[in-house]
């Protein structure tokens, strides 16, 4: 109830700044992140979220879970997710007010081997994002292209990893279509440069967004994603694919997917991390 009254009076504030004119990029919703803070948004309670995927045939086709955490300086959190034979995992923290950011992610994949009985899962990708003081760091290790490496001045609307939920909410309850720069990690690195995807936001309505992603000139995704009062994720579909997801009980995911209990408790502090598609919410938080 807390978080709810926190998110109310924060997003009626951010309506009342609006009235000025429209947003012709995301830099104002990042700003009243920044100048706010996350704590009138999340408040100081942890939170675990759980998803279920289903194809366009109504099939379950997957499961992640979301958490988040507050810490000292601000907060952590991480994201897994299993569609398919893959696993991705995410594992993020953020200050208090999204001034810096790191991001570990790795992406692996279930693969049968010659004399076992079980596949195995082989990594195929891992992602490190570091942004602070303005400027971003990107180190990419892949099986098969090696290593590479990159860094840049990040863009006036940059999102930093673990919050690109709360400013799709933030744009939504504003009434004013936005975007966004993200980095996707399977192009987050290109021509030697970091690569800096679109991202347009389009409001449908005060709780649900017409997102639609671009990286290297051409459009690599759109979802619809709705929420709920404090800003959390409740569904979502991709208009192309059919593909759908809703929040359930951890239950619900585990009766479908039962090796989704090997991930129902947070992960241990410096553990691994994991991958995923940079900032979609249905197939990354």
């Amino acid at each position: 109830m807390v978080v709810v009254l926190l998110a109310s009076v924060a997003v009626a504030a951010w309506l009342v700044e609006l009235r000025g004119g429209p947003v012709r990029d995301g830099r104002q919703v990042l700003d009243l992140v920044r100048r706010r803070g996350l704590e009138a948004f999340w408040g100081r309670e942890p939170e675990t979220l759980w998803y279920l995927a289903r194809d366009g045939g109504g099939k379950p086709a997957g499961w992640w879970t979301v958490r988040r955490r507050p810490t000292p300086s601000g907060y952590r959190g991480e994201h897994v997710r299993r569609m398919g034979e893959a696993l991705y995992q995410e594992a993020w923290s953020v200050d208090a007010n999204a001034q810096t950011s790191e991001y570990v992610a790795e992406a692996s994949q279930l693969v049968q081997r010659t004399g076992q009985r079980m596949p195995v899962l082989r990594q195929e990708s891992t992602t490190r994002i570091t942004y602070r003081r303005g400027r971003v760091e990107v180190l990419r290790r892949t099986l098969h292209r090696g290593r590479q490496s990159a860094a840049d001045d990040a863009p006036a609307n940059y999102v930093p990893e673990g919050i690109s939920s709360l400013v799709y909410y933030l744009t939504a309850a504003g009434q004013r279509e936005a975007a966004f720069a993200l980095i996707f990690n399977e192009a987050a690195v290109v021509g030697k440069r970091v690569h800096f995807s679109e991202t347009r936001v389009v409001p449908e309505g005060r709780r649900r967004v017409h997102v639609t992603y671009t990286a290297a000139g051409g459009v690599v995704g759109e979802e619809v994603v709705e929420f709920d009062a404090p800003g959390r994720v409740v569904r979502g579909r991709r208009p192309g694919s059919g593909r759908s997801w809703k929040r359930v009980s951890f239950e619900a995911v585990r009766k479908v997917f039962p090796e989704a209990s090997q991930f129902a408790e947070p992960r241990r502090e410096g553990a691994g991390a994991g991958a995923g598609a940079g900032g979609m919410t249905g197939g990354a938080a």
